[in-house]
C-alpha cells in the first residue's frame, strides 16, 4: 500500500524536526536557549497549548515553560513536577490519572538516571 501525500508530508516534518533538536544538542548556543527552541520544535512532535520541564537535582532545578507563566503558575508546575520527578525515581505510589487525557507527563533520561520531568497539556486528550 502506498503512503499517503500527507502521510509523506508528516513524516519529513518529524524528520525535519528530529535533525534540528540533534543539531542544538550539539550547538553553542546558551543552554536556556537551546533547551526553549527544543521545547518549541516539540510542539510540531507533540501539539501541546503548555509545556513545562524541569531539570535538575532537589535544589538545584530549573524550570522552563512555553508559553512563558506566571509566579504563580510557575510556582504549582514546580512543586507538581517536583512530586511527579519524586514518584518517577520510586520514592512515591503513582496514582491513576483515568482514561483520557491532556496532559502527558514523562520522564527524561540521561546518563541512565532521571534527570528531569517533561509535561505537555494540550485542550483535547492524547492517545
Amino acid at each position: 500500500m502506498k503512503s499517503s501525500v500527507r502521510d509523506q508530508k508528516d513524516s519529513a516534518q518529524i524528520v525535519s524536526s528530529l535533525a534540528e533538536i540533534a543539531r542544538l544538542l550539539e550547538s553553542e548556543e546558551s543552554r536556556d536557549a537551546r533547551v526553549r527552541r527544543v521545547l518549541e520544535l516539540l510542539d510540531r512532535l507533540v501539539p501541546y497549548e503548555c509545556c513545562a520541564l524541569l531539570v535538575g537535582l532537589s535544589k538545584n532545578t530549573h524550570l522552563f515553560t512555553i508559553p512563558d507563566s506566571t509566579a504563580s503558575t510557575r510556582a504549582t508546575l514546580q512543586s507538581s513536577l517536583s512530586d511527579m520527578l519524586h514518584v518517577m525515581e520510586g520514592n512515591r505510589n503513582i496514582e491513576s490519572s483515568g482514561t483520557g487525557s491532556g496532559r502527558l507527563v514523562l520522564p527524561v533520561i540521561g546518563a541512565d538516571r532521571i534527570i528531569g520531568v517533561l509535561q505537555v497539556e494540550r485542550d483535547d486528550t492524547y492517545d
